[in-house]
């Protein structure tokens, strides 16, 4: 049995000599390693299917097309490289979520990477994050699978200062599939590329839903993704998301971005922050809107055709060659508005602001 085990790690010890036999071998038989030192080595196409790795060091390792598969990853990822990797169905949690954990090192400041305090404010008054619940930082996931997979927030975990939002920094996601996840707490994405990522389907499995238990993102690239139907409200500040799909999910703000030609339709925007952004071309068919502030930013040609603005501020918003058909504007504010050719929910043409 002893000489079995030795011949299936042997590939794994000639690729990885940072983790002893000792903690292989522990791995091989019950499935689980505590405190594991997987930093600065390969293990590119390795098989962790169904492992648990508990308060484990990631940092500047390789996992490339590395199948993490319902396994439990629990530590620090800073400069991880996990391109293609399968994540199906895998939990994802900060390591200090365990008894008796020292976490591992972050390994490089937020200030190198050029990450301000204010960008860790989440479009709210205070830090939403600090070091110990950052889970990726400069990491990369490109065109990995994450499917089904499961963040685990640090808030319930006693001598914890983290609100429970995890922190996604600086990571590359483009093309990442995660279709179906799903969180206790909140997420936090900065300075992250996740262009056309599939990030639809979103859950929020928590027993309380406080202000911060948000899907923030922050100064980061997600043009083209899907972000569709997800039940954790969305926060955006200084991020692109033109061409995007946020059909179907709740937002709570969305300052200083770019959400042109993005899908609304259906979404839940009732009482939200839509300010000093762009969302020219974008669908807003069908959505609700009470009550939400929609100032001074630019709606050209947008479509709200049957969507429900009641109470609405529209104020110094430009909504030229908007289409209004079929939408409810009662008791909404329209000063200094731009309707120029936009039309009304009546059908006709109106000619306010030309």
């Amino acid at each position: 049995m002893l000489f079995r085990i030795r011949k299936l790690l042997l590939p794994l010890l000639l690729l990885a000599p940072a983790v002893t036999f000792a903690d292989l071998a522990t791995l091989s038989l019950t499935g689980k390693c505590v405190d594991c030192d997987l930093s600065n080595q390969s293990y590119d196409l390795a098989n962790f299917s169904g492992k648990k790795f508990y308060c484990s060091n990631f940092n500047n390792a390789s996992f490339q097309n590395t199948s993490f598969a319902n396994s439990i990853v629990a530590g620090k990822l800073t400069r991880t490289n996990m391109r293609g990797a399968d994540m199906t169905a895998a939990t994802l949690e900060v390591a200090a979520n365990h008894n008796n954990c020292t976490p591992p090192p972050l390994g490089i400041s937020l200030a190198d990477m050029s990450i301000t305090t204010t960008m860790l404010h989440g479009t709210l008054n205070e830090p939403m994050i600090d070091v110990e619940s950052i889970l990726f930082l400069d990491s990369d996931l490109r065109g990995s699978t994450m499917n089904g997979v499961t963040f685990i927030s640090p808030k319930f975990k006693t001598n914890f200062k983290s609100s429970g939002v995890i922190g996604i920094l600086a990571t590359k996601l483009t093309g990442v599939r995660a279709t179906g996840a799903s969180t206790n707490g909140g997420l936090l994405f900065v300075k992250s590329d996740a262009r056309k990522i599939d990030f639809s389907g979103l859950s929020y499995t928590g027993n309380i839903a406080p202000v911060k238990e948000r899907f923030f993102v922050v100064h980061s690239n997600w043009a083209g993704a899907n972000v569709s139907n997800s039940s954790l409200p969305l926060s955006l500040w200084s991020s692109t998301f033109t061409n995007a799909n946020l059909s179907g999910s709740k937002v709570a703000h969305i300052v200083k971005s770019d959400l042109s030609n993005t899908n609304f339709q259906g979404s839940n925007l009732s009482g939200s922050q839509l300010h000093k952004s762009q969302f020219d071309g974008s669908d807003f068919s069908s959505a609700s809107l009470y009550g939400a502030n929609m100032s001074g930013s630019s709606f050209k040609g947008a479509n709200f055709s049957g969507a429900i603005l009641v109470g609405a501020n529209l104020s110094n918003a430009d909504f030229s060659n908007a289409d209004f058909t079929g939408a409810n504007l009662e008791d909404v504010t329209l000063k200094g508005a731009n309707l120029c050719e936009a039309t009304a929910p009546s059908g006709e043409l109106l000619f306010i602001g030309c």
